[in-house]
């Protein structure tokens, strides 16, 4: 899981908006330090918690979060929805459309394999926390959107 988790930070800072050496900043890092900590190549080189929450801060992206969840077998949900005021409605539906069939996909290779993989099992969870996240998000924007028009 070490490998695998250094390899999921290392993708968030690398797909940031922000260059990693604004990240390392943020986070405290001398910037050569930081790339090593983010290196899976680099096993000595470790990341503690508060780093790894800093990373997360400073990248927006709470993927090694999820899958620290997911190795627990459990599922990360956001305690505050902030609905993109960019996605409509329709975008959000067709979000949770894709996320059941993906889920309903996993399923059926799950039956498939009568012992289904990891790999399948995580595919499954991945699918079923991203139709929980949207339909969360899409229920909170209609949620703000009656609040606003009920204050007009």
């Amino acid at each position: 899981m070490q490998g695998e988790l250094t390899r999921i930070i290392q993708q968030s800072v690398q797909e940031c908006r922000r260059s990693a050496r604004e990240v390392a900043k943020e986070v405290g890092k001398p910037y050569p330090l930081f790339m090593r900590e983010i290196n899976p190549a680099d096993l000595r080189a470790k990341i503690g918690v508060e780093s790894l929450a800093a990373i997360m801060r400073a990248t927006g992206d709470i993927a090694p979060l999820a899958h620290l969840a997911r190795s627990l077998n459990y599922a990360v949900t956001p305690l505050t929805i902030r609905p993109s005021t960019e996605k409509s409605r329709e975008k959000h539906l067709l979000d949770i459309a894709e996320g059941v069939g993906r889920f309903c996909a996993a399923v059926r290779r799950a039956i498939d394999e009568r012992e289904p993989t990891l790999e399948t099992l995580l595919q499954m969870q991945d699918a079923q926390s991203d139709v929980a996240s949207a339909m969360a998000t899409l229920t909170e924007a209609i949620r703000r959107n009656r609040d606003c028009s009920q204050q007009v």
